[in-house]
């Protein structure tokens, strides 16, 4: 059976971003349990699934309070220091940017 891209299901952005996402994850953890038995020898492989099950628990017990208090305080920190207000005058001078452009080519 042949994998067909054009099919139905693959037009939903959700179905074609958990497909990435989902084969991005499965390349990064071969290539991961390589490096970890290439490097480790046999030891290698218990060392990769410690690592991988520590960071599933940490993804699990991630707290949504604490990750908006961390957006929070960096937000907080990035107008602190202009940062913010600097990638503002950069994203104004992109958008005047291509808007000019598009009109130079029309014509």
């Amino acid at each position: 059976m042949p994998f067909d891209t054009n099919h139905p299901v693959f037009q939903i952005p959700l179905v074609r971003w958990l497909l990435v996402v989902c084969s991005l994850a499965l390349i990064g953890s071969f290539v991961g349990a390589v490096s970890s038995l290439l490097g480790n020898g046999a030891r290698g492989l218990s060392i990769f699934g410690g690592v991988v099950g520590r960071g599933l628990a940490d993804l699990v017990l991630l707290a949504p309070r604490r990750v908006f208090a961390l957006a929070v305080l960096t937000a907080r920190e990035s107008i602190r220091r202009k940062a913010l207000w600097v990638g503002a005058v950069f994203l104004v001078l992109f958008m005047f940017a291509v808007n000019g452009t598009e009109e130079a080519t029309r014509y």
